[in-house]
């Protein structure tokens, strides 16, 4: 096993975060942008409850809607 020494973390506990983001392309399939074709939306237990795992929301309707804090920002169509 291997072990990695903690040394950046203060005694109590960690002191701040640093703030990061991250740039992340994918495609919903024939323009069905519901959270049933997101990759980050997942079903959650036993009960099969469906989540997002970027805002953590609860998607009552997954594959009839968006949840309500979807961060996901669709590009612009190019018209030919």
């Amino acid at each position: 096993m291997i072990t990695t020494p903690v040394t950046a973390m203060h005694e109590n506990g960690v002191t701040y975060y640093t703030p990061a983001q991250i740039q992340y392309s994918f495609g919903f399939p024939e323009d069905k942008t519901v959270c049933q074709w997101c990759p980050f939306c997942y079903a959650s237990g036993e009960l099969k409850r469906y989540v997002c795992r970027i805002t953590g929301e609860l998607l009552p309707y997954p594959f009839t809607s968006r949840g309500m804090r979807c961060p996901v920002i669709f590009e612009d169509k190019e018209v030919e």
